[in-house]
């Protein structure tokens, strides 16, 4: 099974969290890449992600049935897992990586 066919399993159940994808699904952490906001790149939503994944990230996007909503940092503590960095306050440029948390929310 691709990581895009797990991603699709996993957001079956709505207001998923990378912290939830990178737990289920082998092969989707252990990168260097990072899924970031199009029009602000120093905005990370998550990183740290394999080429495939990212991949599969921007696949589910493109069709539409899912979306990225911005949620609380309380998400990733009760998930277990969290980025380092700073936190994203507001969508603007940044002058170094910020982290803003999402989970995936299904919009059709």
């Amino acid at each position: 099974m691709t990581i895009l066919d797990q991603m699709r399993e996993i957001l079956k159940r709505d207001h998923t969290s990378f912290a939830e994808l990178e737990r289920g699904i082998e092969g989707f952490s252990g990168g260097d890449m990072a899924v970031t906001h199009g029009d602000y790149p120093n905005i990370e939503f998550w990183r740290g992600l394999t080429r495939e994944a990212v991949s599969a990230v921007n696949t589910i996007l493109a069709e539409g049935e899912y979306g990225l909503l911005p949620c609380s940092r309380l998400v990733y503590l009760v998930d277990g897992i969290t980025l380092g960095q700073p936190l994203a306050k507001s969508a603007r440029n940044y002058k170094t990586p910020r982290w803003m948390p999402v989970v995936f929310k299904r919009v059709k």
